[in-house]
C-alpha cells in the first residue's frame, strides 16, 4: 500500500477514535470531558489538510457537516479555543445525524470511510509500483526468487457469504472485516442481504462479493502493509 495513503488513513482514524471518546462524555464540562474535548479537537486541527483533501475528493454526507464546517474556524483559532463553548457542541462533532438520509450518519464515520477510500487508493498504487520494481529486476523478488504470479480471483462477485466464509475465503481477519463492512451497510443498501429468522449463532447478513470485493482487497493491503511496519 502506498505510504501516503497509509498515512492519510491512520491519521483519520485517530480522529474519528478521538471523537467518539469525546462523544462518551455528552457534553459534560468535568476535567475529563475538556481533556477529551481538547485531545479530539486538537487532532482534527492537527490533520486539517487531510480532512479537507478527504471531504473534497469523496464528498461529505450532511449528517457529518456540521462538524466539518467547524473546523476551519478551530484551526484558526488554535491554542486560543474555548473548550467549553466546543464542549457543548460535542454532538456535532461526535453523534449520527439524519440530514435527509434514511441512516444516521455523524463525522466519525465519515473519516472512517474517508480512510476506507484511502486504503483503496493505496491498495491500487501499490501492486503497480511492485510492479514495477519486480520487470526492473528481470522478474524477481528483492531476494532473488522468482515472483509468484498473481492468483486470479475464485470467488464469484454474484456469490452471497457471511463475513466469516468472507474472511476465510480471502484471507483477512474477521472482526476487521466487520466493522468495515458494518460501515459499508449503513450507506449501500444494495451490498447485503439480511437473513429473515436466522437460526442461533447463525449470521444475520450476507453480503454479495461484488459489492464488498474493493473493501476487502483494502482490507488485505492495509493487514499486509502493517506486516512490513517495523516493531
Amino acid at each position: 500500500m502506498s505510504n501516503d495513503a497509509t498515512r492519510k488513513a491512520a491519521a483519520l482514524r485517530k480522529v474519528a477514535e478521538a471523537l467518539r471518546a469525546w462523544g462518551k462524555f455528552k457534553g459534560a464540562n468535568s476535567p475529563e470531558a475538556l481533556e477529551a474535548t481538547r485531545t479530539a479537537l486538537d487532532l482534527a486541527t492537527r490533520h486539517f489538510d487531510i480532512i479537507t483533501e478527504a471531504s473534497s475528493r469523496w464528498g461529505c454526507h450532511g449528517g457529518a457537516a456540521d462538524g466539518l464546517n467547524s473546523l476551519p474556524d478551530i484551526t484558526a483559532k488554535r491554542g486560543g479555543v474555548d473548550l467549553g463553548k466546543y464542549s457543548g457542541r460535542w454532538s456535532w462533532f461526535t453523534q449520527p445525524h439524519l440530514w435527509g438520509s434514511p441512516v444516521p450518519v455523524g463525522f466519525p464515520d465519515e473519516l472512517e470511510r474517508w480512510a476506507e477510500e484511502f486504503d483503496k487508493a493505496g491498495a491500487v498504487a501499490a501492486p503497480r509500483h511492485e510492479a514495477a520494481d519486480v520487470h526492473a529486476s528481470g522478474g524477481k523478488t528483492a531476494g532473488g526468487r522468482k515472483a509468484p504470479a498473481v492468483p486470479s480471483a475464485t470467488v464469484s462477485d454474484d456469490a452471497k457469504m457471511s463475513v466469516a466464509e468472507l474472511s476465510k475465503a480471502f484471507g483477512v481477519p474477521a472482526e476487521a472485516l466487520r466493522k468495515r463492512l458494518e460501515r459499508l451497510r449503513r450507506r449501500d443498501f444494495t451490498c447485503f442481504a439480511e437473513v429473515p429468522d436466522p437460526a442461533r449463532k447463525q449470521p444475520t447478513f450476507l453480503y454479495h462479493v461484488g459489492k464488498v470485493r474493493a473493501v476487502i482487497e483494502a482490507l488485505k493491503a492495509s493487514v499486509k502493509a502493517s506486516a512490513k511496519r517495523p516493531t
